[in-house]
């Protein structure tokens, strides 16, 4: 069953999911900033009969719950509907149609913004049920920056993370971006992740302008 632990203290952060707690990969950290798309997954039955659209920027967990609701038989999932010719998406929705299975639709961009003109496809559309994930706080960088040290066997010094967190742009991307990158410098130089070798990167990272990287990454 889905389900979700947040932590009333503080506001911000539970981790993990329980269905999420197979593989440390699979887990789906929840906070202010899209708890509204996991409470539209969890009730996957309240859009059975409308569909459903998860909007949000790149790399912040749109594919693992469309994937998950997929993968448990409730729902079609679509990414990167933003990106799809008319004729194909409506196609992809009928054929789940007909499938019985509802529409779940993954976009950066919310359907007003797609340019979408037939008519049949418009007015799916405009009856699915939309959830948006926003981009995160400093305590929810933080987190997921560990989060993504994890996954490559790394971890952070928490003087390192408090240096850092105010020095990058608040992005799901760039939180994924860094710790590939710190973790990366980490083991060529054979060093910890401490304030130093953090000093050292966003220096490098000032010094080449990938700070002012966007979410395309």
């Amino acid at each position: 069953m889905v389900g979700s632990h947040r932590n009333a203290g503080s506001g911000q952060l539970a981790l993990p999911l329980g269905w999420a707690a197979r593989e440390e990969a699979d887990k789906f950290l929840i906070a202010d900033c899209n708890h509204t798309a996991f409470d539209l997954i969890a009730g996957a039955q309240d859009w059975q009969a409308s569909g459903a659209i998860l909007i949000g920027p790149p790399r912040s967990g749109k594919s693992k719950l469309g994937t998950h609701v997929a993968g448990q038989g409730q729902a079609a999932f679509i990414d990167d509907a933003d990106g799809l010719a008319d004729e194909a998406l409506f196609h992809q929705w009928n054929r789940a149609r007909d499938a019985g299975l509802a529409p779940l639709l993954a976009a950066t961009k919310p359907p007003s913004a797609w340019g979408v003109t037939l008519p049949d496809l418009q007015s799916r559309l405009s009856g699915a049920v939309l959830a948006t994930i926003g981009e995160p706080d400093d305590v929810f960088l933080a987190a997921l920056i560990r989060y993504h040290l994890g996954l490559l066997g790394g971890s952070i010094a928490d003087e390192a993370l408090d240096y850092v967190i105010p020095r990058l742009h608040r992005t799901h991307a760039i939180a994924e971006h860094f710790a590939a990158e710190v973790n990366a410098t980490a083991l060529a130089g054979r060093r910890a992740i401490t304030l130093p070798l953090v000093r050292d990167l966003l220096t490098q990272w000032n010094a080449s302008a990938q700070l002012s990287l966007d979410d395309d990454l």
